[in-house]
């Protein structure tokens, strides 16, 4: 249940307005153990590539302890024959098989979903609002998906799709200790490989 805290939030049209984010950002990620899909460079790229003719907007939400969320999105239009709709996505999502975790603080994602919705609908007029594909280890998936049927209530569908099965391998925390947590053999052929 959400105490619902103050959520200030900054918002951004392109990537050169970022700049000056770009280190905080990147430590953010890497406080919430995010992804790299995620970090502002990454992003940026991603935009450069494969933003034409989408419409990007960046909020950076913060709480009274600092940076609690970035929702890098964009809004593109979807056709098919003569029907079409607005489907707001994550930057990053759409041409590469990514599955990741929302860039939000733990114990921040009723109030993050509360304010992103309201953010998107002063933005954007939207159909589909995919953020997706989620890894499979995503923890606060229950919470995520009860924010936004709160927020949403009966006018939007809210649906989970579990399609895909996800490997996880667990890696030490450097290269030596990686290396003495396998079989000698295995240490072996990596020695002989490398």
């Amino acid at each position: 249940m959400s105490t619902h805290k103050k959520i200030l939030v900054e918002r951004f049209h392109d990537f050169d307005a970022l700049e000056p984010l770009q280190n905080e950002w990147d430590k953010f990620m890497e406080s919430i153990h995010g992804e790299i899909f995620l970090t502002f460079d990454w992003c940026r790229t991603w935009w450069k590539y494969y933003g034409d003719k989408r419409k990007l907007a960046v909020f950076v939400f913060r709480d009274e302890t600092g940076l609690c969320a970035i929702m890098p999105l964009f809004c593109e239009r979807l056709s098919a024959g003569p029907l079409s709709v607005d489907a707001v996505r994550m930057v990053g999502t759409d041409f590469m098989p990514v599955s990741m975790a929302l860039p939000v603080r733990d114990g921040c994602v009723h109030d993050v979903i509360d304010t992103l919705i309201g953010e998107i609908n002063a933005v954007w007029r939207w159909d589909i609002l995919h953020l997706g594909a989620l890894s499979g280890g995503y923890a606060a998936l229950p919470s995520l998906v009860h924010a936004f049927q709160s927020r949403l209530g009966d006018d939007y569908l809210c649906q989970l799709k579990e399609a895909d099965v996800q490997t996880y391998f667990p890696v030490a925390g450097d290269w030596d200790k990686q290396l003495a947590s396998l079989s000698s053999k295995q240490r072996a052929n990596i020695r002989r490989a490398f």
